[in-house]
């Protein structure tokens, strides 16, 4: 372990209700062990920005990217968006930080903030999954009785005038009661 993260893990502040949690830093560092169960601990137990200081501690990747992930995810269900975004973009893999992206923008939606969610999906890279998430947005608008926000944000998938049929199918995704008149121009 590097003299800045054994400095780190001294350092650490913890609350004082979980400092009996400093005996598992020291054997972490004790045993050259990187503090991954604890910063899942922290995380756990609404300590995000604990469990945050730790990630630069972790060398295994897929534990790395675990806990941001679950981070985001935390982040995202508490409501403070800006800090998933951030943690989500902090994910060096574009396969899970598109996971973390897509989780952000499906809460977004389903609190009704669908602007955010939007805009959160509109920063995935990934063609596929973006559609995914704007599928996922227009169908939420579609069920709130919103069929021009819903038919606005196909038209960022798609031209209708170009791909009627791919169209007809998302209006019979949406709701079977929302006749396709109403969805077509």
């Amino acid at each position: 372990m590097s003299e800045k993260s054994e400095e780190a893990l001294k350092n650490l502040k913890l609350p004082q209700e979980f400092y009996w949690m400093q005996g598992a830093y020291y054997l972490a560092l004790y045993k050259n062990e990187i503090p991954y169960p604890v910063a899942i601990h922290l995380t756990a137990l609404g300590w995000l920005q604990e469990a945050t200081d730790l990630t630069h501690l972790i060398s295994h990747n897929e534990s790395k990217i675990e806990l941001l992930l679950w981070l985001t995810t935390k982040r995202a269900r508490q409501g403070d968006i800006e800090e998933a975004k951030e943690t989500a973009r902090s994910i060096e893999h574009d396969f899970e930080k598109t996971t973390a992206l897509k989780e952000i923008a499906i809460m977004q939606a389903n609190k009704e903030d669908i602007e955010g969610a939007k805009e959160t999906a509109r920063s995935i890279e990934h063609a596929d999954q973006k559609a995914f998430v704007l599928k996922a947005i227009a169908k939420r608008q579609a069920s709130n009785g919103d069929i021009e926000g819903a038919k606005k944000t196909i038209e960022e998938l798609i031209n209708p005038k170009k791909n009627l049929y791919l169209l007809s199918t998302f209006a019979a995704l949406i709701s079977p009661k929302v006749p396709f008149e109403k969805i077509v121009y």
